[in-house]
């Protein structure tokens, strides 16, 4: 018997109906405050102008937790993006204290709020018919489950006691860490990092 599994894949998630996806704008700038540990007389607020300060060198400062993973990643992309960029956009400087950064990327995960993700996948096997001789194609089904929760990335900028988001995503997170992990916090980062307002030459 000969089976050859062809690259059909489809994904179907169950039970991520998350109630903090409807939560107002108040109680999610009280989340994100307290993740970043801000007193109540420092301003969080969304930014009208979404664009990265001008300098030669930006400092930036990773506040994922202890989701030590995404931020292994988000380092590496980070110093990775520096050798490549730095004479055309301006160096990036990883600060160990908020309160000293421009920039702020941030990524939490809610873990008191999981949930099973059910996932069913399809792959088409090629078999050997034994009463035709034949090579057919049979649709084998399969489900697994993984564990999820709600996740939000940000994207900060500091100025004095003044933080303001440029950049907002929301979805949902494995628990688990890959090399992937942060990954779209990163590429909106770079998008924000490459826009004209950055240029230096």
């Amino acid at each position: 018997m000969r089976r050859h599994v062809l690259a059909t894949l489809i994904v179907l998630v169950a039970f991520l109906n998350f109630p903090t996806f409807a939560q107002t704008a108040d109680s999610e700038l009280a989340v994100l405050r307290a993740h970043l540990n801000l007193d109540a007389s420092v301003t969080l607020e969304l930014s009208d102008d979404p664009s990265i300060p001008i300098a030669e060198t930006l400092r930036v400062f990773i506040a994922t937790g202890l989701d030590t993973g995404v931020r292994r990643n988000l380092r590496a992309w980070i110093e990775s993006w520096t050798k490549r960029n730095a004479k055309r956009y301006g160096g990036l400087e990883l600060c160990d204290d908020s309160s000293n950064a421009d920039i702020i990327l941030v990524r939490y995960v809610l873990r008191d709020q999981i949930k099973t993700a059910v996932h069913s996948s399809t792959n088409t096997v090629t078999t050997l018919d034994i009463f035709s001789g034949k090579l057919v194609q049979t649709p084998v089904a399969q489900t697994f489950s993984s564990v999820v929760a709600p996740a939000w990335s940000y994207i900060i900028r500091r100025q004095h006691d003044r933080y303001q988001i440029l950049w907002r995503t929301t979805g949902v997170a494995s628990l688990g860490e890959g090399k992937k992990t942060g990954e779209q916090l990163f590429e909106g980062f770079k998008t924000l990092l490459q826009s004209k307002p950055r240029r230096l030459r």
